[in-house]
């Protein structure tokens, strides 16, 4: 696997992963009943999936922008 490929895919799992604490935390918090409304509705798993998924897109997208600025050039700057 490529190196590049294999750094996109790391941090796409860390973001993911961090939007699963993210959404546990906000069941396990429930600010302003935002968790009992997730629970309450209609089509019940489709909402918090989607706020997970959604989450993770925006956390991974994070992770890889953050890691990507951090890296050394390795330049004559």
């Amino acid at each position: 696997m490529p190196p590049f490929l294999r750094f996109l895919l790391l941090h796409a799992l860390i973001g993911f992963g961090l939007a699963a604490l993210f959404v546990a935390v906000i069941f396990w918090a429930d600010p302003f009943g935002f968790a009992t409304v997730l629970r309450q509705s209609a089509g019940h798993p489709w909402p918090a999936i989607l706020l997970w998924f959604f989450c993770g897109l925006t956390f991974s997208s994070i992770q890889m922008g953050a890691n990507i600025m951090m890296q050394d050039e390795g330049g004559d700057h």
